[in-house]
């Protein structure tokens, strides 16, 4: 499930990006902008479920709260419609970069007490991306000028390309341990041989 959840992420993160280059869109602006916007916080909860379990954690309610973004954003803010569609966005973004900022922590605190390099490369590279988030969402809020570009387009890949780097090292590191395995187990038949044949 650990990995399930990258898979999640990165398709969501895959719709996000198509507003970059369709130029038609085949459905109405406002359920082009529902999805896109959406898509950030079903990306953002995926990616959160990828960390907590990285760093063999449960939260109960704090996950409960996740799955209540994940389903919770996009039906809110199709059914909130044009009138509110900013306040709602609004909303789901500052709730969503609150509990990143948790996810983060929680990784960086696992990377500081198993002093694991990789974790810690995650967490460092996922900090970098929550505050694109942050200058994503002023800009969002207005609170910095919409001429701003939006960075968290370029953040994402960066988080995409540490954790492919993770789990290309796992399975690195699995491919090893089922080779010594079968050395092991090679000598171990030619001891035995040996030992029939006396």
């Amino acid at each position: 499930s650990l990995y399930g959840y990258f898979g999640l992420a990165c398709l969501a993160w895959a719709v996000n990006t198509t507003n970059l280059y369709v130029q038609n869109i085949p459905v109405s602006t406002f359920h082009w902008e529902v999805l896109g916007n959406g898509s950030v916080q079903v990306y953002t909860v995926f990616l959160g479920f990828f960390v907590l379990r990285y760093a063999r954690r449960s939260w109960g309610s704090f996950e409960w709260i996740l799955w209540g973004v994940l389903i919770g954003a996009p039906v809110s803010l199709w059914i909130g419609g044009t009138d509110r569609f900013f306040m709602v966005s609004s909303f789901w973004h500052t709730l969503t970069l609150a509990l990143m900022g948790g996810v983060w922590w929680t990784l960086f605190s696992f990377a500081r007490r198993h002093r694991r390099v990789d974790a810690a490369l995650l967490a460092f590279v996922g900090v970098v991306d929550l505050f694109l988030g942050v200058h994503d969402w002023m800009v969002h809020t207005s609170q910095l000028s919409y001429e701003h570009l939006h960075l968290m387009q370029f953040g994402a890949p960066l988080l995409f390309f540490v954790i492919g780097w993770m789990l290309i090292d796992r399975f690195v590191g699995t491919l090893r341990e089922v080779e010594r395995l079968n050395r092991e187990l090679e000598e171990r038949v030619t001891v035995k041989h040996a030992e029939l044949e006396r």
